[in-house]
């Protein structure tokens, strides 16, 4: 969706999903952005782990998965997370 939405902006960004960062990485880790791959790499446990010590509803964990992944997203291009979208 945020492609579309914005697609000169996301060209060539690649997301990745691992479920932890490796052992070069603090564990705490929720995301890692790297400029010269031009990519996001989202950690899910730590993701859910963070989710579960305020809310453990699926929805919930849902929902603090694509915030975490706009704020790398936006974190990775240097823009607010709000002109990844367009305003209609």
């Amino acid at each position: 969706m945020l492609h579309q939405e914005n697609p000169e902006l996301l060209n060539g960004v690649r997301v990745i999903l691992f479920d932890t960062p490796d052992s070069k990485q603090i564990q705490s880790t929720k995301w890692v952005v790297d400029t010269d791959t031009n990519s996001v790499t989202l950690f899910r446990v730590p993701l859910e782990r963070a989710s579960k010590e305020i809310e453990s509803d699926a929805p919930f964990q849902l929902h603090r998965a694509e915030m975490a992944l706009l704020l790398a997203l936006s974190e990775l291009l240097d823009v607010s997370p709000w002109e990844l979208f367009r305003i209609r």
